[in-house]
């Protein structure tokens, strides 16, 4: 039937569940071949109708219902094709095979009838029968192929796959009646107190004189989760703003080191101009001390040259050439060493 054990979500999240390769399974073979013969000959234009039935308990009407009835009446390529028949399972025979229902028998079957995909419902029997094939003119019994065990049978579905007339269809991942009740039971208090603050009375939802301590209680663990919450919340948002006041800092931070070296460049700039600066001065200085020390040197040497010509001119003009000549030599003789003993030449 449509609901069985519940199935794990996966990564696909409401997807179908591709787990079980039904083309490997040798009790399959024959319908495999059947059903790709039906597919060819849809896909090469054929009139004919084929009549598929799907059936299930289809309580608590769910996507994953849906699905498997969408499957099967595209199961052939085109839709218009296809007679989709969804058999219902009784009140009777779900609590006998498998248990309590939600939904009665009659909003389960109007359920069914409303989805679009579904051409006719009948009533479903929990063992299928070549009685009820032939009387449905049934050409394909559509389900998953995993073997659904029930009321000491291996698998119910057996004798359709005997005749060569299952077609196999997908579960849906993460979704089915006995997870949602499931879910309900998980969290019974807290439906409790939602309908109780609805207005449901509480003979409806059959509350034992406990109850009243019970929803105290509970109204406490509530208010302690939403407080929990809360903290966890502003928690959050703390540690968001550390965050980001960590990475501010850290920025600044590293602005600062930038600035640290462009400062530490200019420091080195400044210092090698000031040095610079002093060589400059230092030759400056240098060149005047020379000057200073040429100076007095070429006075001497002008001074002794003015009086060896004067000398010169004495002896002429008493007669004595010669003696003129010599002490002119002498002079400049005396002016050569005097230079070269204070290292100038002029």
């Amino acid at each position: 039937m449509a609901s069985k054990t519940p199935v794990k979500p996966t990564e696909s999240g409401l997807g179908l569940d591709n787990s079980y390769d039904h083309e490997t399974d040798p009790s399959l073979e024959l319908s495999n071949a059947r059903v790709k013969e039906a597919r060819e000959a849809v896909a090469n234009g054929t009139d004919r109708v084929y009549r598929i039935y799907t059936d299930g308990i289809f309580d608590l009407f769910h996507i994953g219902h849906m699905q498997m009835l969408k499957q099967a009446k595209y199961a052939l390529g085109n839709p218009k094709n296809v007679e989709l028949i969804a058999g219902v399972c009784t009140d009777a025979d779900t609590k006998k095979y498998k248990g309590k229902n939600v939904m009665d028998q009659d909003i389960r079957t109007e359920s069914v009838k409303h989805c679009k995909w579904v051409d006719e419902v009948v009533e479903g029997p929990w063992f299928l029968s070549e009685e009820f094939l032939t009387k449905h003119r049934i050409d394909f019994v559509a389900h998953d192929a995993i073997p659904y065990t029930s009321a000491g049978c291996e698998d119910v579905y057996s004798y359709v796959k005997s005749q060569g007339k299952f077609l196999a269809t997908q579960r849906t991942n993460g979704i089915s009646t006995t997870d949602l009740i499931v879910q309900i039971v998980r969290d019974y208090d807290d439906h409790v107190v939602r309908n109780l603050k609805r207005g449901v009375d509480k003979k409806a939802l059959n509350l034992g004189r406990t109850w009243a301590i019970r929803a105290v209680a509970h109204e406490k663990e509530l208010k302690f989760k939403d407080t929990l919450e809360d903290l966890k919340s502003e928690q959050k948002q703390v540690l968001n703003s550390l965050k980001k006041l960590t990475m501010c800092l850290n920025n600044n931070n590293a602005i600062l080191q930038k600035q640290n070296q462009q400062n530490k460049q200019i420091q080195q700039q400044n210092q090698n101009l000031t040095k610079s600066q002093n060589v400059q001065n230092d030759e400056q200085n240098l060149c005047t001390e020379d000057d200073v020390t040429t100076t007095p040197d070429r006075n001497l040497c002008t001074e002794l040259t003015d009086v060896a010509k004067h000398s010169y001119n004495l002896c002429v003009a008493l007669g004595n050439t010669g003696c003129a000549a010599l002490g002119y030599f002498n002079i400049f003789s005396y002016i050569s060493m005097y230079q070269q003993t204070n290292g100038k030449k002029d």
